[in-house]
This record gives structure tokens, C-alpha cells and sequence, in this order.
């Protein structure tokens, strides 16, 4: 089977305060995946969002973390999503994907630091096994004047997306890999120094091959 195919990417860069925001959703199918990074600088924030997305948290350090929210598109999303965190309104970034000639995914790699280290996922095994898998290394970053300058060994399509209101602070960073693995442990995303804070970190797997009489994933998309 040929690996899932993106057919879309997008982001949105969060002004100082936004308890509620419109987050853009790339156009395409009934049946596509909907993925979404969130980097949210509280950790004890809780995510809800419009359309049903199902988000998990993949590390949370003392001032910072990263979600993951996924879903299966039934076409009547719209152009934008809303989401809304509480009980804090501070710097929330969002990357996005639209994923065709998938069947399963799942997300794991879970980990999380203070501002001595770099933003690095361990090692994540899908429950499909060795197959032809789109890999997603992700991490949500509290910075200030925080740049990323080498992602993980392997992957391309970096990306960052930083609050509108203020340079190089708290990113939300992703990139892809499609390699056939049991198993993916990405390696760290390496920051200049700036002015860090803590981070969470995690991989997200996407196959269009799963185990047989599989289905959609750990978290029941």
C-alpha cells in the first residue's frame, strides 16, 4: 500500500490573548484525517473544539505543552475550526495537515522538559508493526526570542509557528518523515538559546496499511 498522502497544511499564530480562535482547515474530502499541533502555555489548560476532534496531550512541562488533535473529516467542517482553551487565554499556536489514503493513526512519544534541554520525542512503536508510515515529530516550546535551527535527523517539511504578537515566542514545530519502521524515535528538535522555557514533546503515526481487522486508531477516531 502507498503511504498517506498530505493534501494540506496550514497554521495559526495566536495574538498575546485568545481564549476562543478561528484555526484555518485546508479543503478536501469526507474521510480525510484532520491533524492538529497546539502548543498551549499553560499546561493545565484544558482544549475543546468545535467538529468533534479528539485532543491528547503529549507532554506538559512547568510552563508549556503540546496537543495533539485528531479527526476523521465528514465534509462539513467549513473553512475554520474553532478552538477554546481554559481557564487560560495565553499564546496557543496551531499547525494543521489533511490527510488522504489513510486508515489508521495513532499517537505516542510522549515527553516533556525544562529549558536546559532541547524538545526530543522518545521512541514511539504504532500497534500496526513495521509498515509504510507517515511519522510526525512534534513539540510546543514556552520561549521567548527562541528559534528552531536543526530539526531531527531525516525529516523535512519543518515548520514553526510563533505568536503574532511577539518574535520567536512559544512555537508550535512539526516535520515529516515516511519511512517503514516498527518503531520511530525521532531524535531532538535543537533550539538557539533565547530566552527557553519548558516543552512537550511527541511522534504522531499514520499508516494506510493497519493490522488485520484494524480500525481507526488508539484514541477511537
Amino acid at each position: 500500500m502507498p503511504y498517506p498522502t498530505i493534501v494540506g497544511r496550514d497554521s495559526y499564530a495566536s495574538p498575546l490573548l485568545d481564549a476562543a480562535f478561528d484555526v484555518p482547515i485546508p479543503s478536501g474530502n469526507a474521510g480525510d484525517l484532520l491533524i492538529m499541533v497546539l502548543q498551549s502555555w499553560w499546561p493545565s489548560n484544558d482544549v475543546t473544539t468545535t467538529g468533534d476532534f479528539t485532543w491528547n496531550q503529549m507532554g506538559a512541562g512547568t510552563d508549556s505543552a503540546a496537543w495533539v488533535g485528531t479527526k476523521t473529516a465528514t465534509g462539513s467542517e467549513g473553512s475554520t475550526v474553532t478552538i477554546e482553551v481554559s481557564p487560560n487565554s495565553i499564546y496557543q499556536n496551531v499547525l494543521v495537515w489533511r490527510i488522504r489514503d489513510w486508515t489508521d493513526v495513532e499517537v505516542g512519544g510522549e515527553a516533556e522538559g525544562d529549558a536546559t534541554s532541547d524538545p526530543n520525542p522518545v521512541s514511539f512503536a504504532p500497534s500496526w508493526g513495521s509498515k509504510e508510515t507517515l511519522w510526525i515529530a512534534l513539540a510546543g516550546v514556552g520561549s521567548t526570542n527562541t528559534t528552531i535551527y536543526t530539526y531531527p535527523s531525516g525529516y523535512s517539511q519543518g515548520r514553526v509557528i510563533y505568536s503574532s504578537s511577539s518574535s520567536h515566542r512559544s512555537p508550535a514545530v512539526a516535520c515529516e518523515r515516511e519511512l517503514v519502521a516498527a518503531s520511530e524515535n525521532p531524535g531532538a528538535f535543537l533550539l538557539t538559546n533565547g530566552s527557553r522555557g519548558s516543552w512537550g514533546a511527541g511522534v504522531i503515526a499514520v499508516v494506510n496499511n493497519p493490522v488485520s481487522g484494524g480500525g481507526f486508531g488508539a484514541f477511537g477516531l
